[in-house]
């Protein structure tokens, strides 16, 4: 059931990024969408470590227990990964 719910919701993201080129014009911008279950500072920061990334951008975060705040979050993964860590808010 996770496996499905992970494969929706990659469709669903990336369907959206489409979308957003489109509307934007911008193809030179390189994204990719990995749905991944697990720890959110862990997940994190092993895909930034596996992929060497320098920047990290999280959209709607909601924190895991042990993480008493997003900012909390932000700054666990900058301290992990060394990477520039924004928040996206609405």
């Amino acid at each position: 059931m996770l496996e499905l719910a992970e494969d929706e919701l990659a469709w669903l993201l990336n369907a959206q990024l489409e979308l957003t080129r489109k509307q934007t014009g911008v193809s030179d911008v390189s994204v990719r969408v990995l749905v991944r279950a697990g720890d959110v500072a862990n997940e994190i920061s092993e895909l930034v470590d596996a992929t060497g990334g320098t920047e990290v951008l999280i959209g709607a975060p909601v924190p895991e227990s042990g993480h008493n705040a997003v900012t909390e979050l932000v700054a666990l993964v900058e301290k992990r990964t060394g990477a520039s860590v924004t928040l996206l808010e609405a």
